[in-house]
Order: C-alpha cells, then structure tokens, then sequence
C-alpha cells in the first residue's frame, strides 16, 4: 500500500544504495582493465587467493630452476669444449700421439728424437694449462675440483680418483719408490807402465837389419845421423844434430851422405819407424857405430815420477817418440792408433798427458840419454791392478731388449760408458764419476723397478767380472707400500687395486716410514626440482690434469719417453689410453648436457602450463569486464537520475498542500 509522506524518503535510500552497488561495479571493472587482473586484493576471490599464491610461486620457482639448469648447461659446455674442442685435451693429445709416431722413423737421429721428446714435453705442459686453467664463474671444472681431490702427506705420495668417491683418509707404511737398478764398480786406479816389453826398443823390433856397402869415397863431414824407412823401401836420413834431412833414398840403390856413397842392400826387411843410427867422420870412408834401433840405450832411459789419470786406458801400451819441435829434440806419448796424447817435451822434463787422451791428463818424466830423431819406446801400461782384461765384450738387456758394447785394453772407462750410451737408449746408461780420487762406473737400467732390471753377460755367458761390476743392493725393486697390514708392489709406482675409484701414486726413489693420503669428494649436486625433495644430478669430472692423466709423476717428471723405440711403442699405447679416459669424461659431460636439457624442456613445459592455468584465474576476460563495466555505468547514471526523481517526492507533497509555492 502506498501512502504519501514527507518525514522520511526511503525511495530517495533505495536509489542512493544502487548508486553505491553500481559505483562499486565500476571501480572494480575500471581495476580489473586497467591492471589486467580480475582478482586484485584476497577480497575478490577469497577462495582462490591461496590457489593463485602457489601457482605463482610455483611459476617463479620453476623459472629460476630453468636458469639453474641452463647455468649448468653452460658450465658443462665449456668443460666439454676444453675436452673435446678443436684447440682441448683430446686435441693435444691426437697431437702428441703423431709426434710419438713420428719418432718411429728409422731415418730419425738421436738429436731429431730430442728435438720430438721436447716438442711432446712442451704439449704435456700445455695440456696440464688447459685443464689447470678452465673454468666457469671462477669455479675449475678439470683440475679435479668438480671431482675429487687427493692430497699426500708427502710431495712423493699422490694420486688421482676415477670416479665418484667418498670424503676419507688413507695411511700407509713402509713406503718405498720404484728403483732404477744400478751395476757398480769402484776401481783405485793404481797406473803401471813397464819397461821391460822386449819390443821397448820399438824401432829395432820393426825389422830385421840388411847389409850395408861402403863407396870408397871418404865423407867430408863429421855428424850423427838417422836413416829412417817410410815404408818397406824408402827412407830419409836426418842430422841428429839439426833435424835436417839431408839425403833420401831406397833399399838396394846407392844415396850420397857427405860426399859418401851409401847402400841399404834390400837383404834386410824394413817397415815404416824401422831405423838405423850412424855417425860419420870427416875424411874417413867408413861409419861410426852404426846399428839397427833406437840411438838412445835401454840402460840409459827412464821413466819416472808418474802420476796416472784415474779414467787413463784400461790395459794395453803407448809409445813415445822423438821428434824435432821447434829446433830442438824433444818427445810425446802417442796411443796406439798414432795420437799425440801431449805437447812435445824435452827430454828429462815432464810430460803432461791431454785430458781427452787415452792417458788422461797423467804425467809423468822420460829421459833418454843420446836419443835419436826417430826412437820410439814402446811402453806397457795397466791402470786397474783389479781388472786382468785386455778388452771383451759385454751384453747388456732387460726383459725386452738388449746390446753389446765391445772394447779394448785401449779403451778408458769413459769410452765404455760412451758406447754404452750411444747403443742402450732405452735399456741402460753407463757414467763415470772420478771426484773421490777413484774411478766409479756406473751403469744404470733406463726403466724403473724388476722390469728395467738388467742382465749383464760377458762372451762366456757370465756376469761382467772383468770390469769388477757387481749389483748394488736395493736398487731395481718395485715400489711398494702397506696398508691396513697388507703389501702392495707397482712396478709403474701407481696403485690401481687398493680402493675402488682411486689411482695412489708413490714418487720414484721414495723412502718414507709412513704418510697419509687424504681424498676429498668435490664432486657437485644439480637439484632438478623446485619441490625440496632432493631430486638431482650429481657432477663429476675426474682430474684431467698432466699428473691426474699420469703424464707427469708425483716428482713432476715426464713420463713419455720418444728418444727409443720402445719409449715411442709405449707412449703410443699410454696416449691411446688416455685419449680414451678424456674421451669417456667427454661423454659423460655430454650426456648430462643432453638429461639437464631435457629436464630444462619440461621445467619450461611445466611453468608454461602454471602460467595458463594463473592467467585462467587471475587475468581479465577484457571483453566481459568492459561489458560489466558499462552496464555498472549505465545502471549507476539511471539511479543517480532516480536518485533526483525520489529526492523531489516531498516537495511535491508540500505543493500540494499549498505550503510551498510551486515556483
């Protein structure tokens, strides 16, 4: 029922709470249009408010699991390039395997092997700055940081894991490097020289004397002479006195001296040094004291104050002879291939040997009384009293090849140790080492531990004697160590069968009591879930090191070896190991690239998929709210419009009263 009144105007209320509703429409469409969310405060959707939380969460959890993925991806490939890159390990090493094959050529020589060895030595370490140097946002990834790091208690312990490994400790005794096995022989030298050879008078024992005929013609000069032969019929003859030759001629045919005719009858057998001494007198037609030999007496000769290089021959003579030097007679010592072994010296003065000769830089003083331009004496000489061998032949090998060495009583200790050196590359080297006042020769295997030892036989098939070498104890073992009550022995010094995953390495020539090698696990979790339960990757790469690849020891020595053949053999076969070891690190960082990408593609897939769901929820459905917006407009402008019609009612009723003008 309707009633018309004036103390209250509910028409007027009712439009006033439309114009509210509508007016809260259009906030909240020109909210939702201008931000492009339908829900902008928990007061539009409490019931989706937690729903819309998580998915966002979850968009931006997922996101950054993405960028994780794809960080990882990132370092991944940068170890993988420094692997397997055109300019990476891999790379190194196909060039260092050339270079191994390469110094198989049989054309090569000793230098041209060097020259290679240093060439592959300079790769080593290039190849030890590659996987020392990669890295991703300061993190190593080839040193052994992304794997695992083993430490020694001592520069001679080391080592390097294989695989994934648990942090832990290991400690061992007993520690002994692999040994190089060593024949030794030290020998005084006591030099000996003997006159008493029956060839001393070298000269006279050349030949055997023929006849001389006399012209009757008297000479018309008094002087000393030596008819000296230069082969089996010619000789000169020289003036003692000035070393002049002063006539020349042949056995059998007449030469003049002084005005004399002379003959040498060819009844006699002459050789190159064979001489005769004679004198003649003026105005006589026969010689003085003529004989076959040196001019200089047995009696009247000596050697004294002898003082003999340690490294002088072994066993065998040298001759010295008189010359003309410098105007005046002098003498040298010569070996027995016709060196001079030292300046020229007057007779009774001292001689002093060259270094370099068979005598070594030994001196000693030879006088001869009346020597001749020509004499020769012929002196024997032993510098080892221990050593009874004039020479021999030694066989030299280990368990994969061997070489002989011959030599002679004219040989020094140095000459055997250089013969050795030149023809056992790769089995042995000889030295000899003369500091202490003795001569210590020592020849030593070229590998390390049983395999390297050496077999040494003489022609007789037994061991080397006559050089008084005998083995040194110690040397020639393998390495080993004790752990938890148990042995271990390497001939290579790496331990492969101690723990699983782990390669322990024991310095060459090691002595230690006891150390400790600790092993760290660095190797790194990936998580590929943004839930927090643990689901991930696990990251290792092993030590690509110089030394973790075992091309270098624990004592940083180069364990490639092109200067012999079975060096060359085996460094073929130890690269070809290692470029598998790089390879299969190569292949497990790319199959983790491959996994981390196709976790990386459904991280992508599953936020995308958070994303539409949100947008369902959250965006605006523009087309809808821009509808909704102009009917809350509309709907608001007519109740406004109401609003004035309910506000006039009791005015009217006023009018109609006649209590108010109508104007």
């Amino acid at each position: 029922m309707s009633s018309v009144i004036i103390a209250s105007n509910p028409l007027a209320s009712k439009t006033s709470n439309y114009i509210n509703k509508y007016q809260q429409a259009v906030n909240q469409s020109v909210e939702r249009i201008s931000s492009g969310k339908k829900i902008n405060s928990a007061s539009d959707s409490p019931s989706e408010t937690g729903y819309i939380s998580r998915l966002r969460s979850a968009i931006m959890s997922y996101r950054k699991l993405n960028d994780n993925l794809q960080d990882s991806i990132s370092m991944l490939q940068t170890a993988d390039s420094a692997m397997s890159g055109t300019s990476g390990i891999l790379s190194v090493l196909q060039t260092i395997r050339e270079k191994a094959v390469q110094s198989q050529n049989v054309t090569l020589n000793s230098q041209d092997r060097q020259n290679l060895q240093q060439e592959v030595e300079d790769l080593v370490n290039e190849l030890d700055e590659i996987a020392s140097s990669t890295e991703f946002n300061t993190k190593k990834l080839l040193n052994g940081e992304m794997g695992a790091k083993l430490s020694g208690s001592d520069s001679a312990l080391a080592g390097y894991a294989t695989d994934a490994v648990e942090s832990s400790s290991y400690y061992f005794t007993d520690i002994a490097g692999a040994t190089k096995h060593l024949v030794t022989a030290d020998n005084a030298p006591a030099g000996s020289a003997s006159l008493t050879n029956p060839n001393y008078d070298y000269t006279s024992s050349l030949g055997i004397s023929g006849s001389v005929t006399l012209s009757t013609s008297a000479s018309t000069a008094t002087g000393e002479y030596e008819l000296i032969f230069s082969n089996s019929s010619d000789f000169k003859v020289y003036n003692n006195g000035t070393g002049v030759v002063t006539a020349s001629g042949s056995a059998g045919t007449e030469f003049s001296l002084n005005g004399m005719g002379i003959t040498i009858e060819d009844d006699g057998t002459y050789a190159e040094g064979y001489k005769y001494n004679f004198s003649t007198t003026s105005g006589s037609n026969t010689l003085t004291a003529i004989d076959e030999g040196n001019r200089g007496t047995t009696a009247a000769t000596t050697l004294t104050s002898a003082i003999w290089g340690e490294d002088a021959m072994l066993n065998s003579h040298f001759d010295i002879k008189f010359q003309y030097d410098s105007g005046e007679l002098r003498y040298a010592a010569f070996d027995s291939s016709g060196d001079r072994m030292g300046s020229w010296t007057a007779s009774g003065d001292e001689f002093q040997a060259y270094e370099s000769s068979k005598l070594n830089g030994s001196k000693f003083t030879f006088s001869s009384a009346d020597a001749g331009i020509g004499d020769t004496w012929r002196v024997d000489f032993a510098n080892y009293s221990a050593l009874s061998s004039a020479g021999g032949t030694i066989t030299i090998g280990n368990g994969d090849s061997s070489f002989s060495v011959s030599y002679t009583g004219d040989d020094r200790l140095s000459d055997i140790a250089a013969s050795i050196n030149s023809s056992g590359s790769g089995v042995a080297s000889a030295s000899l080492d003369t500091d202490s006042g003795s001569s210590i020769f020592n020849i030593e295997a070229a590998g390390y531990g049983e395999e390297g030892r050496l077999s040494m036989l003489d022609s007789a098939g037994n061991f080397v004697s006559a050089l008084g070498l005998t083995e040194k104890a110690g040397t020639g073992e393998d390495a080993s160590l004790k752990h938890e009550g148990q042995i271990y022995e390497s001939a290579s010094g790496y331990f492969y069968d101690i723990a699983d995953n782990i390669v322990f390495e024991v310095a060459h020539e090691a002595d230690l009591d006891s150390g400790y090698v600790s092993v760290t696990d660095k190797s790194m979790l990936q998580y590929t879930s943004a839930n927090g339960d643990g689901d991930s990757v696990s990251v290792f790469i092993r030590d690509l090191t110089a030394s973790g690849l075992g091309l270098l020891s624990a004592d940083g020595r180069h364990q490639l070896d092109l200067t012999t053949d079975n060096g060359s053999q085996s460094a073929i076969a130890s690269i070809d190991e290692k470029m598998d070891i790089v390879s299969s690190e190569a292949s497990k960082v790319g199959s983790l690239v491959n996994s981390l990408s196709t976790r990386t593609g459904l991280v992508s897939d599953m936020y995308a998929g958070f994303e539409s769901n949100l947008s369902i929820h959250e965006d605006t459905d523009f087309p809808r709210e821009t509808a909704n917006y102009y009917a809350a407009v509309a709907g608001r402008d007519a109740a406004l419009a109401m609003s004035a019609q309910a506000n006039l009612v009791p005015s009217r009723v006023l009018m109609l009263l006649g209590i108010t003008d109508s104007k």
